[in-house]
């Protein structure tokens, strides 16, 4: 079981969501309140985890973060593996750089011509 089939399976068995056979067509309000509280919870323990220098926490919140990630993709409808192909692929044609928003080393930047990928694709 891959860590997708195993949150579609949380999804299913635990929350009782219905998961889409196709990508959705609007998004609706508490779905974007629930999925950005979460995330947003999440990132908040991960910056503790940090400021309290513990990994353990670290890494559990960085997974919880892509465990609400993929959760919300499979209510979307998304298929998940194609879809992180998608932005794989684009991700793979930026340069190491340093992008003037965030000032950080070893970032990756689009260069010239980058072309982002079409995830509309998944929502037709």
């Amino acid at each position: 079981m891959t860590e997708f089939e195993k949150v579609l399976d949380f999804q299913k068995k635990v929350l009782k969501n219905k998961i889409p056979a196709r990508g959705i067509q609007t998004i609706s309000e508490d779905f974007e309140k629930r999925t950005t509280t979460y995330i947003n919870e999440e990132c908040a323990e991960l910056s503790a985890a940090f400021k309290a220098k513990d990994k353990a926490e670290v890494a559990d919140a960085l997974i919880d973060i892509t465990y609400f990630a993929m959760g919300a993709l499979a209510q979307m409808g998304v298929p998940f593996h194609k879809a992180f192909d998608d932005v794989h692929t684009a991700n793979m044609a930026k340069k190491k750089g340093i992008k003037k928003e965030r000032g950080l080393e070893a970032d990756g930047v689009k260069p010239p011509l980058w072309k982002a990928p079409d995830l509309n694709k998944y929502f037709k």
